[in-house]
């Protein structure tokens, strides 16, 4: 059985003097049985789909990502030009630093070499745009001057893409570049001072990493932060409107120069809280609050029933040398401490209580009423507690900018009981390594807002200080 073709076109060649015409015929016919898609519609029914299969499905876009050619091209231009500024790119020469270059970039490079009558001329051209030319008496003296004018272009910080006699040049350092780019920006200064009005940046000096400082930031100000790559770059979002963009050489390069850049737009228009230490305030002693006395709630009366012997020597709980998880931290650069970047985490490893005898749930609780056999457990003095939850109250009632510190003299156990009263009462508990050993710190719990607004009155403290909107912010 024959197939009918669907489409016939003729194709007539341009007469050129006495050049011979030439004809190309163009023929596209249904596709055949063979390449067609069978598709079920029904019990033991099947419907022939027929479809041409030499035609693939275009690859689906991002969602933010731009559809203009000439866009897309100088966003790669962009994002070669911060590659070459940042001058660490390997290679022995400007020639192969510049290859390197456009590799990473993802672009494609032609050099076409022609004969002049005053030597050769090198015309270099990216994704179809003419970057540099140049000229000499030789071939790789003229590629060598090519690539060099491409370098010096590309390092400049504003790119135009003209076409001039019906070629695509990239043009450097325009007006109407300057403009462009400082228009933008001012779009993007209006879209932060109309959406976030009391947006306050909060900047710690430990942390010189921008993503993080803008993340921490839109955490405290609850608002929501988010950073999306495309194929020219990154954009960096608030709330879904954008504030940021970023090129480089990937895509992690390129998040965190969207997020440097959203961080200086953002401190050109809002206030910024600088913390300059991690902890501030006096240090409370067990003199100061009073030692916490011991006291048995009831004797183990059978040895099989009883804790382990080095229940309360210091070894006890430790991870051995030769523990998979220990050896696993050591190779993650872990050398003690608290886990966690800011050593905040848990010191002692964490030690199963053994249920004997079938106690269950609240056993504790059981063998202090009818089973003193079951169990031996300690707990701190009622005094000790009741100095502790006065000091706390006292605390909690006084809005200070000042952190209150804990002795490393308090154990574990009375580190929980503070940790736990301080949670109640609506205060941030953060622990700390120092080097006297592991302490506890207290302190309010202030908006970003209530922040600024007490720093305006009190002003800059030992912890806090306001650092003004500036146009001269360097990350």
């Amino acid at each position: 059985m024959s197939t009918s073709l669907n489409l016939i076109r003729f194709v007539k060649a341009v007469d050129h003097g006495d050049a011979a015409l030439v004809s190309r015929h163009t023929f596209q016919a249904a596709p055949s049985v063979e390449n067609a898609k069978h598709e079920r519609v029904g019990f033991r029914s099947v419907k022939r789909k027929f479809e041409d299969q030499s035609k693939s499905a275009t690859a689906e876009r991002a969602r933010d990502a731009s559809t203009d050619p000439e866009q897309l091209v100088l966003c790669k231009l962009y994002r070669l030009g911060h590659l070459i500024r940042q001058g660490t790119i390997p290679g022995a020469n400007a020639l192969e630093k510049f290859y390197i270059a456009v590799v990473k970039a993802r672009m494609k490079i032609v050099c076409k070499i022609d004969c002049t009558s005053a030597g050769f001329s090198c015309k270099i051209t990216l994704d179809g745009i003419c970057v540099a030319k140049g000229s000499a008496t030789s071939h790789n003296a003229a590629r060598g001057r090519a690539i060099e004018a491409a370098l010096e272009r590309l390092k400049q910080p504003y790119y135009e893409i003209m076409t001039a006699d019906g070629e695509s040049r990239l043009f450097v350092e325009t007006d109407k570049a300057k403009e462009k780019a400082a228009l933008v920006s001012k779009q993007r200064l209006n879209n932060i001072r109309l959406n976030f009005p009391n947006f306050v940046v909060v900047q710690r000096w430990w942390d010189t990493c921008a993503l993080s400082t803008l993340n921490s930031s839109a955490h405290l100000n609850k608002v929501k932060c988010s950073i999306k790559g495309h194929e020219g770059g990154a954009s960096a979002f608030l709330n879904g409107i954008e504030i940021g963009r970023g090129t480089g050489e990937k895509g992690k390069v390129a998040r965190l120069e969207a997020a440097k850049d959203a961080l200086r737009l953002l401190q050109m228009v809002r206030p910024t809280i600088r913390i300059k230490t991690m902890v501030c305030g006096e240090e409370l002693t067990k003199k100061m609050v009073g030692d916490s006395t011991v006291t048995t709630l009831v004797n183990c009366k059978s040895a099989a029933v009883a804790m382990p012997a080095n229940h309360s020597s210091p070894s006890y709980g430790k991870i051995s040398d030769d523990n998979v998880g220990y050896k696993l931290l050591k190779l993650m650069g872990w050398s003690g401490g608290g886990i966690g970047k800011d050593e905040c985490g848990i010191l002692d490893p964490i030690v199963p209580k053994e249920v004997v005898r079938r106690a269950g749930l609240g056993f504790q609780g059981n063998c202090a009423k009818g089973r003193p056999e079951v169990l031996e457990d300690t707990v701190l003095d009622v005094t000790f507690k009741s100095k502790i939850r006065k000091v706390v109250q006292d605390f909690a009632k006084t809005k200070v900018l000042k952190d209150l510190v804990f002795s490393p003299e308090f154990g574990t156990g009375e580190t929980l009981y503070i940790q736990g009263f301080a949670g109640w009462l609506g205060l941030t508990t953060i622990p700390r390594s120092g080097p006297g050993g592991r302490y506890l710190t207290l302190r309010h719990k202030f908006s970003a807002q209530e922040l600024l607004q007490m720093l305006l009155e009190v002003g800059s403290t030992e912890k806090y200080e306001v650092i003004p909107p500036s146009s001269n912010i360097h990350l």
